[in-house]
């Protein structure tokens, strides 16, 4: 720790790659917290953080780090969002540090998180969600009254249309090199996922066993995130991957892998939840109900798949026709 006394203060000192940085401070507590967002900071090419609020230097007995902790057991364990908050909390602990008190993490800080996930390519819509959950465990230690208010925290402006979604040339380019590169798996788990629209998680748990809708056949899909069962119609050639393949390993397990595609593909922008966004906007420009779309795709709410209506402006041909209907 590069943190001398110089007589009644505390001088952090920080050199990264030649960038060096010096600051004073009154509290050892504030010195440690200052030298830890410069480090973080200059290693990413950003300006050190000029402010640290010090108030009084008496440390609020409760840390992000444990604000964090309270927040996920009181609102996200044993829900549908336990298996991705830890990632997001991992990310605000590592940069404001585990430790903190809750009491030095202030509006300038937040906005330096924000540079640098900006930095680093991070849409609105990501870092937003990232400030939603340390808004959740700051209001944690609110509400046990080791905090007295909320710092500001400043939303993100998120794009209207973010949708991404392979085009028929670029899933047919994708699927035929999985074959080519002998990764069958992965080829069938893409296969499923592109005609159901199916989460990744909702690869490891869907029921195999093929049930007759009609004159066609579906798969029963579990638990999805809006809260709902469905039975799903399926194409043919999703039952055949589903004969052949047991899917019991997470796309996640295929990083490596993953890149390789990319790289003979020269699709280095592609990612797996662009298969499910592909489904979706198929069943969009193919004329389905936007309503019925939002049950396919088991959406919470119809924003999010309204964000694929613009996929098909022909649909608003209908208002002209009852509008000139007399």
């Amino acid at each position: 720790m590069s943190i001398q006394p110089r007589g009644k203060s505390y001088q952090a000192y920080v050199s990264v790659d030649g960038h060096k940085a010096r600051k004073s401070f009154t509290h050892l507590a504030d010195a440690e917290l200052w030298e830890a967002q410069a480090r973080h900071a200059l290693k990413r090419g950003l300006m050190p953080p000029t402010h640290i609020n010090s108030g009084t230097g008496v440390s609020s007995a409760w840390s992000l780090g444990r604000s964090l902790d309270e927040a996920y057991e009181t609102l996200w364990e044993g829900t549908k969002s336990e298996d991705h908050v830890p990632s997001t909390m991992r990310c605000l602990t590592k940069w404001f540090g585990h430790k903190t008190p809750v009491s030095k993490v202030d509006t300038q800080l937040i906005k330096g998180y924000v540079q640098m996930m900006k930095k680093q390519g991070r849409t609105g819509g990501t870092i937003n969600r990232h400030l939603s959950c340390l808004r959740q465990g700051l209001l944690m230690a609110v509400d046990n009254n080791q905090l007295s208010e909320l710092p500001k925290i400043h939303r993100q402006k998120e794009a209207n249309h973010s949708v991404k979604w392979y085009r028929p040339e670029q899933e047919k380019l994708l699927l035929t090199t999985l074959l080519d590169m002998g990764e069958d798996y992965i080829h069938d788990a893409a296969v499923v996922s592109l005609d159901t629209g199916m989460r990744a998680s909702e690869l490891l748990k869907f029921d195999p066993t093929p049930i007759p809708i009609g004159n066609k056949w579906g798969l029963m899909i579990p638990d999805r995130k809006n809260g709902d069962d469905l039975l799903l119609p399926v194409t043919e050639r999703v039952l055949e991957c589903v004969e052949r393949t047991t899917f019991d390993k997470h796309p996640k397990q295929f990083r490596k892998r993953w890149q390789k595609l990319r790289n003979r593909t020269d699709m280095q922008e592609a990612i797996w939840k662009t298969f499910r966004s592909t489904c979706c906007s198929k069943l969009v420009m193919g004329g389905m109900d936007i309503f019925k779309v939002k049950e396919w795709m088991g959406h919470r709410n119809i924003q999010t798949t309204m964000k694929y209506a613009y996929l098909a402006p022909e649909g608003l041909l209908e208002g002209i026709n009852i509008l000139e209907d007399k």
